[in-house]
């Protein structure tokens, strides 16, 4: 679940901030400035993507488990 909040985190993020990025670098630079920016993080995502294990689930527990070492009890 934490993931899948990081991943749609990243992505808004990814919309706020670049948008005017790539503005202020097609305004002051040539437009291919812009275009190298968003093909170096496609390029960096692209290897980092290598590192996701598709395989690794949650192991069927749910949250609430007691036996799950990950739930904060008080």
């Amino acid at each position: 679940m934490a993931a899948t909040g990081v991943l749609n985190t990243g992505g808004n993020l990814g919309g706020v901030i670049g948008i005017p990025i790539v503005a202020y670098l097609s305004g002051h630079q040539a437009w291919t400035a812009a275009f190298a920016i968003g093909v170096a993080f496609a390029l960096v995502a692209a290897v980092l993507w290598f590192f996701v294990d598709p395989t690794r689930g949650d192991e069927g527990r749910r949250p609430s488990d007691p036996r799950n070492p990950d739930t904060i009890t008080a």
